[in-house]
């Protein structure tokens, strides 16, 4: 019965309409949902509602289509492009960079928000200096954030001389104040 419903769910979804219109949002949730439930991480033996692999595989390339096709259906769906980003690297890679430059461009000028390669080491358990390690990586423009991470788990294990080192070392003028 639960796999007949969740193919039903998965067969509509797949043949509606993804469009700015209100009606469509209801579909554009559920499959932002259907697709959010399907990276967190499973307790064996659980019973639950399952989705075959194919099936999530389309619907996360339909939702990245529908996004990649308008910038504005971003706007109107309610789905970021971090949710997007994290749905393409499980099932459809090659749409990765597409996503990150399109996240790119809706950024408003000067916004010091992080992007997603940067989110992804904010959100990580990684220690300080595996962070500062990392951050190396990244553009110069992304690092800021992680570098703002790294000093808050540093002050956490008690090394507040070296978060304020890497603060002094990273920031200037404004920036510097509000860290100190």
């Amino acid at each position: 019965m639960a796999d007949s419903l969740a193919g039903e769910t998965m067969d509509k979804l797949l043949s509606s309409t993804f469009s700015a219109n209100p009606a469509d949002s209801g579909a554009i949730g559920l499959s932002q949902a259907i697709l959010n439930d399907s990276l967190r991480i499973r307790k064996p033996g659980a019973k639950e509602l399952t989705f075959e692999d194919p099936d999530l595989r389309s619907l996360a390339n339909k939702l990245i289509n529908y996004h990649l096709s308008a910038p504005q259906n971003g706007r109107f769906s309610g789905v970021g492009s971090g949710a997007l980003i994290k749905f393409a690297e499980k099932y459809s890679p090659a749409m990765v960079a597409a996503l990150k430059k399109l996240e790119k461009a809706n950024m408003p000028p000067g916004a010091n928000v992080p992007d997603s390669d940067a989110r992804k080491l904010i959100d990580s358990s990684m220690t300080a200096s595996q962070l500062l390690a990392e951050a190396k990586k990244l553009p110069a423009e992304s690092r800021s954030p992680v570098y703002q991470n790294a000093a808050n788990k540093m002050s956490q294990t008690g090394d507040y001389n070296g978060a304020l080192e890497l603060l002094n070392s990273n920031f200037t003028g404004r920036a510097r104040e509000r860290y100190q």
